[in-house]
């Protein structure tokens, strides 16, 4: 079971173009708010992801959109889909927290939390301190690869949804059974199809079209949360 200690860790966010998922994290007793970097892209010019520039986005709190404004800190490797936000001020409880990519065992069950479409849980019994609960979903790990390009990546066997991205993955490690975070939501890998189809035009003659389309794979990715030591690094 996921309980409190991951739930009241993430957060729904939205920038001026998108929707998405946080979540918080500790190192050194600074509390941090970890997200997907795609998530920010709409905002992005020239110097947008400097380290240190602060980036500008909303959190729902409280039934109603807020304002926030973060110092957002990345990693030297551009592909890596990671952001970092240091925080002056708790968002959660500082729940006890296990983290670590290294004790995932291939085929067990991975979750993964977040606002599919924008929807979530009321926090009606205020259990949450009127933050909306996430969803949860579940896959099974499938395989590891690591690259220069997009860094160390997770793969699991499930189906995501937007909104999930930049939420934690989420295990229960084989020997001492602890909640464990593993990573960070990038995404599905997309499958890409054609279709093909008779098309007729003004004389009557009728040709053979094709159709592109991209749809989800059933196969998620995941960003290795060692990622986020390096970034503060």
């Amino acid at each position: 079971m996921i309980g409190t200690d991951i739930l009241q860790r993430v957060f729904f966010i939205a920038t001026e173009n998108d929707t998405g998922t946080a979540f918080t994290m500790e190192h050194n007793d600074i509390q941090y708010l970890v997200s997907a970097k795609h998530i920010f892209e709409d905002l992005e010019n020239d110097d947008i992801f400097e380290n240190g520039n602060i980036v500008e986005f909303n959190i729902f709190h409280d039934s109603k959109w807020k304002k926030i404004e973060l110092k957002g800190l990345i990693h030297y490797i551009e592909d890596i889909d990671m952001i970092v936000f240091p925080l002056k001020n708790d968002l959660s409880p500082r729940n006890k927290l296990q983290i670590s990519f290294t004790e995932m065992r291939v085929s067990q069950d991975i979750f993964f939390l977040g606002f599919p479409y924008g929807m979530y849980t009321q926090d009606i019994k205020s259990v949450n301190n009127h933050f909306p609960i996430p969803f949860v979903k579940k896959g099974i790990l499938s395989a590891f690869d690591h690259n220069e390009i997009t860094g160390s990546i997770g793969y699991l066997d499930g189906h995501t949804n937007p909104g999930f991205s930049g939420g934690p993955i989420v295990y229960k490690t084989i020997d001492t059974n602890e909640t464990t975070i593993a990573g960070i939501m990038r995404g599905y890998v997309i499958h890409g199809g054609k279709v093909d189809f008779e098309e007729i035009d003004d004389d009557g003659k009728m040709t053979l079209e094709q159709f592109d389309y991209d749809e989800n794979s059933g196969i998620i990715e995941f960003q290795n949360i060692k990622h986020f030591y390096e970034i503060l690094e």
